[in-house]
């Protein structure tokens, strides 16, 4: 029978804390390979021959979790529903639940009501995070610009 993602996490936790087994090897060799990857992804090629294309954010989660096992880190995965609590939402974004319900009153995420509860669509989380992201970076962008452009230096 197959295994729940958390089941097959926690087997992986616990056999690549063995520094013997074969699943630290393993992972060994996954950290080398992702680590050489291309920047366009990879190719993984199952031994009947069949393939599957990775992309890079494929990779690069492969990479971290693998780099994480091998330091005896265990790994805990969890499946986001597609719709989300106010509660779950402000934890994606690292917020409190008051803050994220003040992002909602002003229509920086959209929302909708079920009764007296409100729901967030993933995605529109995920889109607000990535746009804050962005907001950030350029703002440091343009902070050093101004700095080098009116002579300040790190010294």
């Amino acid at each position: 029978m197959a295994m729940t993602l958390k089941q097959t996490a926690e087997e992986l936790s616990r056999a690549a804390a063995d520094p013997d087994s074969t699943a630290r090897a393993a992972l060994a060799g996954l950290v080398g390979l992702a680590e050489i990857a291309p920047s366009d992804g990879a190719q993984l090629v199952f031994r009947d021959g069949r393939s599957v294309e990775l992309l890079p954010d494929m990779v690069d989660l492969l990479h971290h979790a693998a780099r994480a096992l091998t330091r005896g880190e265990g790994l805990y995965f969890g499946v986001l529903a597609r719709e989300l609590t106010t509660s779950a939402a402000a934890e994606i974004l690292d917020v409190s639940r008051p803050t994220l319900v003040g992002l909602l009153d002003d229509g920086k995420i959209p929302s909708r009501k079920v009764g007296t509860h409100r729901r967030v669509m993933l995605k529109d989380v995920l889109d607000y995070k990535a746009r804050q992201h962005k907001e950030r970076v350029e703002a440091y962008v343009e902070f050093m610009t101004y700095m080098d452009d009116h002579g300040f230096d790190e010294d």
